[in-house]
């Protein structure tokens, strides 16, 4: 059996647990709603009504409310000076400005949430807002800003979606930190306690939404944001293997329609003998995943005791590491010509695999010796950074003193491990941070994501990776990784694995498979096979926005004989999004492959979306 560790992957937190539990065994569905009111400001009339201050506790600040347009959008901007002036008041202490703007009772009505669009000029800036409610209280919200997946860049405009019935502060009125329908007023604030310069807060398309956590939209009024490529999806996909001869495996894995596969191809396995390198066992499974259609992706690792004294303590003298390289440079030669992928190291910042407390100074000339080596064995190879588990601050300062070592040239990507405690759609503010720092570092490469996935005992309710529900909460979040890695364009998403490691329903390491120990089919394949089966012969055409949508709910639509839009909702999302298809619709089928009723809740084709319900397709003709 092949050296591995555990994953580096946190539990979910209690809080999304109990949100994602609810919602699979949720079967009540709340009446279709609408969005109350959507205020972007290229209409004159939602520009008027606003009324602009400056914080009258907090003396010293100026500012003023405006509504400028630029490149074809017209938005809301409140620009902010809080620097000191003369003569200098003795209480000098600007801490924020704010647009405020009276709501009718018509715009106010049902309102339990609100969505806008935001961009500060400075991460300074913290956006907050303020509801006045009909018995005079005044209720404080925090807001937490996120990158839509139709955005690009990691700068530019961010999305907030509020849910209005938990307030972080209140006063006034009732007192009780409950909104007193109907809302009186609502108001934007940009605070920035302590800042002594100048700056702004830009908004648009603020949505009054409502009632009962439920959204209505209209896939019709729907426009196309297109993606990074039109690309087929089973092109990005892979799965960790961790037994070379575990023919069951390989067999589910091509069968699936997976176009990756990958595992260790570990030093001390192949050389048992200083300078005699032993393929043979490993050639058989190269030879038996190419007649599949699959490309190998070796992870070149670990320590050798000829060299470092354990098989699992890395080179960390000249002579191990010019003897990892030798190693390094005798599998690019001997897979010359064959299409394996070659991986140096994996996880290098962390204990587990580096063998001690990980040192980005230490896995350097590894890294370095290891890319070149591969070069000079095959100088067509493909070789790849070590895949650095999770993007966290400590994960991206290990990259910048790589970086700063020019350990990556000649790297051909790199790699990363987009583990989260959360849901996948919050990895897209790290996958395009990614695709930034690897187009500085290495010029015209890719970020691959060569290791991802959900183990169904963190999603369980009761710690037990065995019992449906957190099997059932694997198949929805495995499948929603593999749709984000699409979007993104990342060369491969490596789900993480293929079969259960152990039979141990307790623990977290032995139930990321999609298969469990036996070999029997855990629902999570069964759903990862009907997606490649709508994914057959299409390519992605982009994500569909629309002016209500929240960023939390998304429609992705691929093209090809049929139109097929993917449809689903984030925890965070409303607790029903009812989306209306055109009259010409074929069908819509669950995550399973399941018939989905079309009738169920309108006289016209329409499907409801549940917050953390899964994705629905839906066909429709070209």
């Amino acid at each position: 059996m092949l050296f591995r560790f555990p994953r580096f992957v946190p539990l979910f937190t209690a809080r999304l647990k109990s949100v994602l539990f609810s919602s699979v065994l949720s079967l009540a569905i709340a009446p279709l709603s609408r969005a109350i009111t959507t205020l972007n400001f290229e209409s004159a009339a939602n520009q008027t009504g606003w009324t602009f201050s400056t914080g009258p506790e907090y003396p010293g600040a100026r500012g003023s409310l405006s509504f400028p347009s630029a490149s074809g959008n017209t938005c809301g901007e409140m620009d902010l000076d809080f620097t000191p002036f003369s003569p200098l008041p003795a209480n000098f202490n600007p801490c924020y400005v704010m647009a405020t703007r009276t709501l009718s009772s018509a715009e106010a009505a049902n309102v339990t949430r609100l969505q806008m669009r935001l961009m500060g000029s400075t991460s300074a800036i913290i956006p907050r807002i303020r509801i006045l409610d009909s018995s005079g209280q005044t209720l404080q919200y925090s807001l937490t800003l996120s990158l839509p997946m139709t955005s690009l860049s990691s700068t530019g405009w961010l999305w907030e979606s509020a849910n209005l019935s938990t307030s972080a502060s209140h006063w006034g009125g009732a007192n009780d930190g409950v909104m007193h329908a109907p809302m009186k007023a609502i108001s934007l604030i940009a605070e920035a306690n302590g800042y002594r310069s100048t700056g702004s807060l830009q908004f648009d398309d603020l949505s009054l939404l409502g009632s009962g956590g439920t959204l209505t939209v209209n896939l019709a009024d729907g426009v196309l944001n297109t993606p990074f490529a039109k690309t087929a999806f089973a092109d990005h996909t892979g799965v960790v293997l961790h037994v070379i001869g575990d023919t069951v495996a390989l067999n589910t894995i091509a069968s699936t329609g997976f176009r990756w596969v990958r595992t260790d191809l570990t030093w001390s396995s192949i050389e048992k003998v200083a300078g005699v390198y032993d393929f043979s066992a490993f050639d058989a499974f190269v030879s038996s995943a190419e007649a599949k259609n699959l490309r190998v992706i070796a992870i070149l690792a670990y320590g050798n005791p000829l060299y470092t004294g354990t098989s699992t303590t890395p080179p960390l003298t000249t002579a191990g590491i010019n003897a990892f390289g030798n190693f390094c440079r005798a599998a690019a030669a001997h897979y010359a010509s064959h299409n394996v992928t070659f991986e140096i190291w994996n996880e290098p910042n962390t204990t587990s695999y580096w063998g001690g407390a990980p040192n980005a100074t230490q896995y350097a000339p590894v890294l370095q010796k290891g890319i070149q080596s591969v070069k000079s064995g095959n100088v067509n190879a493909t070789a790849l950074t070590g895949g650095l588990s999770q993007p966290t601050t400590t994960a991206y300062a290990f990259w910048d003193t790589l970086m700063s070592l020019d350990a990556m040239d000649g790297a051909d990507g790199w790699g990363t491990h987009l583990y989260t405690p959360g849901t996948p759609e919050v990895r897209w503010p790290d996958v395009l941070n990614l695709n930034y720092r690897t187009s500085v570092s290495l010029p015209g490469k890719q970020v691959w994501c060569t290791e991802w996935g959900y183990s169904s005992q963190a999603l369980s309710p009761t710690a037990n990776g065995h019992e449906p529900v957190g099997r059932a909460v694997q198949a929805i979040m495995d499948v929603r990784e593999l749709l984000v890695g699409w979007v993104a364009n990342l060369p491969a998403v490596v789900l993480y694995d293929i079969r259960d490691d152990g039979d141990n329903a307790s623990d977290l390491e032995q139930n990321f498979g999609l298969l469990a120990r036996d070999y029997s089919v855990k629902p999570v394949l069964n759903a990862v096979k009907n997606l490649f089966t709508l994914t057959s012969g299409r390519t992605l055409a982009g994500l569909i926005t629309l002016p209500t949508l929240p960023q939390n709910v998304h429609i992705l639509r691929m093209d090809g004989p049929s139109h097929i839009y993917a449809i689903w909702s984030e925890e965070g999302g409303p607790a029903w999004t009812f989306v209306t298809l055109p009259a010409t619709t074929l069908r819509a089928v669950d995550i399973y492959g399941h018939a989905v009723s079309l009738s169920q809740y309108s006289s016209t084709p329409t499907v409801a979306v549940g917050a953390g319900q899964g994705v629905t397709y839906v066909e429709v003709p070209n």
